[in-house]
């Protein structure tokens, strides 16, 4: 029931207006007090009235507290989750960080026993292609003069030292299987001559003035061309045949040992 209506003044008053009427007490006296009880009524109801405000009030306070706690109780199981998550990233980190600490130590151990390998490969390979066939020379010492600048290059690692040496293998092993024609110069008695040179793998290096009189063939012991008094034939259809131009064996070429070939009026013409 509302406050108001248990504070009405109305039956209150009732009481002493009686009294007053029948004379048991003085009607002034029953009208000061039935002002008081109204008064007092009065007061009973604002406080009433205002009770019910600050009851109302708190209502929704206690709503946004309810809420403001909810909000608190997620968020702290949500940070418990992050701790927790994050106790198990670290325990996976650290087993990936052991794992990087051993794979280090194996490729350290891997660099000290692999790199000296591969500056030796390479000291190998360029003896080889300084006593091999002169044939692109400077293109081949290029190549390994760059895969020198890897090897000596500290932020390099091992992977690319190892395949730019294993590339440079590949490319001299390549050269073996190549058979080729192209423009070159070499000296004759000490002149330049331009003349079209023919490459056999590593069988034999073959050249052939560019008006097809005079053929060579390239002496690795002595370093340079002895002259052919016959072959340049041969030689010219074995060029057209690299060239595809004429299908032809190449079991015509003079192989073997050409300096047992000098005494029959062959001679030395050195090779650039």
């Amino acid at each position: 029931m509302d406050m108001r209506q248990r504070a009405n003044p109305v039956p209150t008053l009732v009481p002493w207006i009686m009294l007053a009427l029948v004379g048991l007490i003085p009607w002034t006296a029953a009208a000061e007090t039935a002002t008081q009880v109204k008064h007092t009524a009065e007061r009973a109801v604002a406080v009433d009235a205002a009770t019910q405000q600050a009851v109302e009030a708190w209502e929704a306070e206690k709503q946004t507290l309810l809420a403001n706690i909810d909000r608190a109780h997620t968020r702290l199981q949500n940070i418990d989750w992050q701790r927790r998550k994050a106790t198990d990233y670290s325990a996976t980190l650290n087993r990936k960080i052991e794992a990087l600490k051993l794979r280090a130590a194996e490729m350290e151990k891997i660099n000290v026993e692999l790199l000296p390998l591969l500056d030796q490969m390479l000291d190998r390979l360029q003896t080889f292609v300084a006593a091999d066939l002169p044939w692109q020379q400077a293109e081949r010492r290029r190549k390994l003069a760059h895969t020198r600048q890897l090897l000596n290059d500290y932020d390099t690692g091992l992977l690319p030292k190892t395949r730019a040496v294993l590339e440079t293998l590949a490319r001299e092993a390549d050269l073996g299987h190549t058979v080729a024609v192209r423009e070159a110069e070499i000296a004759v008695d000490g002149q330049p001559r331009q003349v079209r040179l023919l490459q056999v793998g590593r069988l034999g290096l073959y050249a052939l003035t560019m008006d097809g009189r005079q053929a060579y063939a390239w002496d690795g012991e002595l370093r340079s061309f002895w002259a052919l008094d016959e072959g340049g034939r041969d030689i010219g259809q074995a060029m057209q045949m690299a060239e595809g131009t004429r299908i032809l064996a190449l079991s015509r070429l003079p192989v073997g040992q050409p300096g047992a070939k000098t005494t029959a009026g062959g001679s030395r013409v050195n090779g650039k």
